[in-house]
């Protein structure tokens, strides 16, 4: 996978990896988007909901900015920001 360099691309993979946990994921919104130069990793922290009838809940996607492979996907108690 080629190198993400923007959140826009950072986005777009969390959602395809959300797409891949499930098909019936639902993407709400996307809360947080932020870059960590020491760990080169994207961070993504939104919205969705893992059927119709249910709640939507935070995640977080960690992405690795220098190949765009997944590191981490879980999902949030509540969210606290961690800056930008």
């Amino acid at each position: 996978m080629p190198e993400v360099k923007d959140a826009a691309e950072a986005v777009r993979l969390a959602k395809k990896y959300a797409r891949e946990m499930s098909e019936w994921f639902f993407w709400g919104s996307v809360i947080e988007s932020s870059y960590d130069e020491e760990h080169k990793v994207w961070r993504v922290v939104f919205t969705a909901a893992t059927g119709l009838l249910a709640p939507y809940r935070t995640y977080e996607v960690l992405i690795d900015a220098t190949t765009g492979a997944l590191k981490e996907f879980r999902r949030l108690d509540s969210h606290e920001g961690r800056g930008r």
